[in-house]
């Protein structure tokens, strides 16, 4: 994991059944996106961004569940 080699904390989505799974590769952070409105997050998240707080890193995922 590329966070291992730069600091930087990781922060993912899932569903809370794989809260487990996603924290054994490595998250140190882990949003329940079922009952977590999207909207509100990336307001959030955005507020952050533009503060220079946070320095985002999107990548493309596949889905754990069917």
């Amino acid at each position: 994991m590329v966070a291992d080699v730069v600091p930087a904390e990781v922060t993912t989505t899932t569903s809370s059944r794989n809260t487990a799974l996603v924290k054994s590769l490595g998250a140190d952070g882990v949003i329940d996106y079922k009952p977590t409105r999207f909207e509100d997050l990336a307001r959030e998240i955005g507020a952050l961004v533009e503060q220079g707080v946070l320095k985002p890193v999107v990548d493309k995922t596949f889905p754990l569940e069917d």
